[in-house]
């Protein structure tokens, strides 16, 4: 069974106006990639794990939101809502940007499974919001969750093997971890509360998510 961790983490890396979410650490050369509104476009932009060295990767362009790094560090994927939408890639400087997956609904959270040889994403092409898992190339996407509700914040296992992910098929907001299959679908949370943006431990052993009282607000899509 795995464990659970309802954390809460506050950490100041980055200061200028405007939103900055969204980040992405590369492991191998202690960057993290971000978005930000601080321009007034949502951008791409990376910084040293120090806060140094800031840069916009997509400026001049439609710009983008929700960048992650590929297990090697050689890309980012990225979305946009604009320009054609979907889901996009780029090298980690910015350069040979290209659609990786059309976007035929409401695009987020592009996660590349720790081989990068899948990407799971949330979507609502379908409907209501869903998780789908596509080859690395973009290639042969499918429908991964097929219950009730909203399904949404994908998260692989470190072996690669498994998502968490937060729905609410129940009422309110809870986490539950699925087979990369399909198969094997196991609720984790059950508490009047709302469980959401679940992230596994290195070793696989831990789940830490963000826990609270129901709002009114809609999640959706984020």
């Amino acid at each position: 069974m795995k464990r659970l961790a309802a954390v809460v983490i506050s950490a100041v890396l980055i200061q200028g106006a405007g939103f900055d979410a969204g980040a992405s650490k590369e492991n191998t050369a202690f960057k993290i990639a971000f978005y930000s509104g601080r321009s007034g476009q949502d951008h791409i932009y990376v910084v040293n794990s120090d806060g140094t060295g800031l840069h916009c990767l997509t400026e001049g362009t439609a710009g983008g939101i929700c960048p992650y790094f590929s297990p090697d560090g050689k890309t980012i994927s990225f979305l946009r809502d604009r320009a054609g939408g979907g889901i996009y890639t780029m090298d980690r400087d910015g350069g040979s940007v290209r659609k990786l997956i059309d976007d035929t609904g409401t695009e987020r959270h592009a996660i590349w499974s720790p081989d990068g040889s899948k990407i799971a994403f949330q979507s609502n092409r379908e409907g209501t919001p869903k998780i789908y898992v596509a080859d690395g190339d973009g290639k042969n996407w499918s429908r991964l969750t097929k219950g009730d509700g909203e399904e949404m914040r994908p998260s692989w296992s470190p072996d690669g093997k498994k998502l968490a992910f937060n729905t609410n098929r129940d009422g309110n907001w809870d986490i539950y971890i699925i087979n990369a299959d399909g198969t094997g679908l196991a609720r984790l949370t059950d508490t009047p509360d709302n469980e959401v943006f679940p992230a596994w431990s290195p070793d696989g052993d831990w789940i830490a998510y963000k826990s609270g009282p129901p709002r009114t607000y809609s999640c959706a899509y984020w």
